[in-house]
């Protein structure tokens, strides 16, 4: 009965509470520093893809706020125009790039490659990854030593190798990682398979 009070009450609170959350994602932003709203990550959105840039290829890694000089901010006074800027982390084929797009004027204000750095990780690349390397034939072979054919019960995790700018990691994204067997196990991470490894590069 008190479960049934309960979950009445939460969905009346959220039956409540949703408008206001609505509206403040709809409504202007009342502060130089407040967080993007949807309707603004929707305007980048659109201007990046006006750009003809963009492809199956592109992934968006990272999109926030660019915020402005603190003196702006300091002289800004409440109820006076905000202008709103993004900055965005795009990866594709391993190049990262970064990009600055005037939100209030809608065009992008810089497109720069980097050949120099390495754009965050992101949950495709451990999932994507994370499959190719169990279905690497070397890799169902050397499951295959230790006793494990139903490769419906491996998960195999990359994780991010680093960036050391060495020459001879230029244009590439290399990962490491592990596998693990889950059949009948309730914490997985415990169970690695011990003496299997993998590095592969995200750009391949």
């Amino acid at each position: 009965m008190k479960a049934n009070r309960l979950r009445a009450l939460m969905i009346g609170v959220f039956v409540l509470a949703a408008p206001c959350l609505a509206a403040a994602q709809t409504d202007a932003p009342q502060h130089p520093l407040e967080a993007l709203k949807s309707q603004e990550y929707w305007a980048v959105y659109d201007v990046l893809q006006a750009t003809g840039k963009m492809d199956a290829d592109t992934y968006c890694v990272s999109l926030l706020l660019h915020e402005p000089p603190k003196e702006t901010v300091l002289a800004w006074k409440a109820g006076g125009p905000i202008s709103r800027e993004a900055d965005v982390i795009l990866l594709r084929k391993g190049l990262a790039i970064e990009i600055r797009v005037d939100i209030s004027g809608r065009k992008v204000e810089s497109w720069k490659e980097r050949k120099d750095v390495q754009a965050a990780t992101f949950d495709r690349e451990f999932i994507g990854l994370g499959e190719e390397a169990k279905n690497d034939p070397r890799m169902i072979e050397a499951l295959a030593k230790h006793g494990i054919k139903d490769l419906t019960t491996v998960q195999c995790f990359p994780l991010p190798f680093g960036y050391f700018a060495l020459p001879e990691l230029e244009g590439h994204r290399i990962f490491y990682g592990d596998c693990f067997d889950v059949h009948g196990g309730f914490l997985t991470w415990g169970r690695p398979i011990d003496g299997l490894y993998f590095t592969m590069d995200a750009v391949d």
